[in-house]
């Protein structure tokens, strides 16, 4: 990964990963990343350099990793093998590991997780419980966004599906494109929804 100087020249390369990095997210001042070999890798920002390497702690690919939003100290990844592990920066290994099949939502000690399943799963990491799980998806979850007390999870069907994480409860659905749902961003009046049909729908949300 570089950073692109004002005269388009490479500024830094972070090097590590020895297969396709499939996600990663900034950490305070690191970046974690996920890749092809289930390996987590940490970077310091200041250092340009790889400060930790968690080779092949997920088995299969490790899709998902993410910065924490309430501690400088947290993040967590996701893998194929249907586990969430929390990372903690003063700890060598994953502090707590919770097995079932992205984000963070803005609510304190809530991670919301989807899978090959089709499920949506709301961990309360506290407990390192599954407080609720949403099965109204048929097919894969390819896509997962948290804003406030809302959860969007767009699936292989082209489904946009939006929870109340403060009741649990199914808000409402969109047919939102014609197949997967790769990707969910909002904005205070807006939703966007882009999928592997090529096409980018905005829905108003005031």
């Amino acid at each position: 990964m570089g950073r692109r100087a004002a005269s388009g020249r490479e500024r830094h390369c972070l090097k590590g990963h020895d297969a396709p990095i499939l996600d990663f997210s900034i950490w305070g001042n690191r970046l974690i990343g996920g890749d092809r070999n289930g390996s987590v890798l940490v970077f310091d920002l200041s250092q340009h350099a790889a400060e930790r390497k968690a080779k092949g702690v997920h088995t299969g690919h490790c899709t998902a990793v993410l910065g924490s939003q309430h501690s400088p100290e947290l993040a967590f990844s996701g893998g194929q093998d249907g586990l969430l592990r929390l990372w903690d920066a003063r700890a060598k290994d994953a502090a707590v590991t919770v097995s079932f099949i992205k984000d963070t939502a803005t609510m304190e000690h809530v991670v919301v997780t989807g899978g090959a399943d089709g499920k949506v799963q709301v961990v309360d990491v506290r407990s390192a419980n599954v407080r609720a799980t949403f099965t109204e998806h048929t097919t894969f979850i390819y896509s997962l966004h948290v804003d406030h007390d809302l959860c969007f999870s767009g699936s292989g069907s082209g489904m946009l599906l939006v929870h109340d994480l403060r009741t649990d409860a199914l808000r409402y659905g969109l047919g939102a494109n014609q197949a997967a749902v790769r990707g969910i961003c909002t904005t205070a009046n807006a939703l966007a929804a882009a999928g592997d049909d090529g096409g980018v729908l905005v829905y108003n949300m005031t």
